[in-house]
């Protein structure tokens, strides 16, 4: 964890924003933002799942997490048309399938996908070959230790 954060920090530090979306409830927010912060996160927006106990959203709870964040993503990149975004996620739910589906509908804003290896598969895996179908293979990394990332964001 420590070099990711060192990673963020140094896209940070390069004037990278940052928009943290998980598929936790939103009651967990206070923890997130502590551990975020304790960590060594830069701050960012935090975009957590719509969750209470008394009503329809209690089901959200067991979404798909694609079919969660992918409409979050897309809205977040319709709502700045002209910004260039690098989206980081891990193999354990479906970050990149709701990835390389954002890259196919916005190549120009999608500069680069990262995905932290979770599940052992290795960049040939049939998964990932799906998932990032019609994206250039120089635009997406699976990486296992942070220190394999770039130190500098793409055109940074």
């Amino acid at each position: 964890m420590p070099a990711m954060a060192a990673a963020y920090q140094r896209w940070a530090a390069a004037g990278a924003a940052f928009h943290y979306l998980s598929a936790s409830p939103w009651q967990l927010y206070d923890a997130l933002l502590d551990f975020t912060g304790a960590a060594g996160f830069p701050a960012g927006s935090m975009h957590l799942k719509l969750f209470r106990p008394k009503d329809s959203s209690f089901f959200s709870l067991f979404q798909d997490p694609r079919e969660y964040k992918a409409p979050l993503l897309r809205m977040l990149l319709r709502g700045a048309p002209g910004r260039r975004f690098v989206l980081v996620g891990d193999s354990g739910e479906m970050d990149p399938e709701a990835y390389g589906d954002a890259y196919r509908e916005f190549p120009d804003q999608v500069v680069a996908i990262y995905i932290r290896d979770v599940t052992d598969e290795g960049r040939d895996a049939p998964r990932y070959r799906t998932a990032f179908a019609g994206v250039p293979e120089a635009r997406w990394q699976i990486f296992t230790d942070a220190a394999a990332l770039p130190p500098t964001l793409p055109g940074g």
